[in-house]
């Protein structure tokens, strides 16, 4: 039940992003503008970041019996990124590819399998030191996988299109894209942030460097591509 709420979302997303992009979306897939292997993606509620570059997250912290709570911070890296040929799908959709025409890529795409290897370091004491031994560290492995049902009304997604950190999860677009809504959300304002940073190693991250700028959703926010060695340029 969760993965078919989970599929409808990202339906839904992908409605919404295709009339933003102007682009064609086939069977609910949504393929965001590709960033190159060396640039930063930021986008209206998400934010792509190159291989083994980091990848900040803040949480804001709320006030509870009159007590502010910390914010909480975490950092993201991608490590690998792959694809795999669904041999049985591409079978089924082999007359639509032979065609050539607009969607034959789409078809491509719907029967291929998609992974990211992720690591994140979570910080709840509102430091944001990843020095301290309090840090929660994942290796996790996130994938879009082909669609089951029987129907475009019961699809599901077999795969975690997620990258999870502390007790949280926010959704994940191949190749390395992070989006500001968890996985089984609409985008939205649920208190995230993001920062992309030139940053490859978890032990230069500081959290008050200056220089850091941290994106929230925003609706209205222009996509625009950075180069990483240009990021923090002034």
């Amino acid at each position: 039940m969760k993965k078919t709420i989970i599929f409808l979302i990202l339906f839904i997303m992908s409605l919404i992003f295709t009339i933003e992009s102007a682009a064609e979306s086939v069977a609910g897939v949504y393929y965001p503008p590709k960033p190159k292997d060396d640039e930063v993606a930021i986008h209206s509620n998400y934010v792509a970041i190159p291989l083994n570059r980091i990848l900040l997250i803040r949480k804001a912290g709320r006030h509870f019996l009159f007590m502010p709570l910390n914010d909480r911070y975490c950092a993201v890296k991608f490590t690998r990124c792959w694809t795999e040929v669904d041999e049985e799908r591409l079978k089924i959709f082999a007359k639509d590819i032979a065609k050539g025409d607009a969607f034959s890529d789409s078809y491509k795409d719907i029967s291929t399998k998609k992974f990211a290897l992720y690591e994140t370091y979570y910080q709840d004491d509102g430091t944001g030191d990843f020095t301290n031994n309090n840090v929660q560290v994942i290796k996790g492995k996130a994938s879009w996988l082909p669609l089951e049902g029987r129907s475009r009304f019961t699809l599901t997604q077999p795969g975690d299109p997620s990258i999870k950190f502390g007790p949280y999860d926010l959704g994940w677009i191949y190749k390395t894209y992070v989006c500001l809504a968890p996985s089984h959300r609409l985008p939205g304002e649920f208190g995230f942030e993001l920062a992309p940073t030139p940053w490859t190693d978890i032990k230069d991250v500081n959290i008050k460097d200056p220089r850091i700028k941290w994106y929230r959703d925003d609706e209205k926010r222009e996509r625009v591509f950075i180069p990483i060695d240009k990021l923090w340029e002034k």
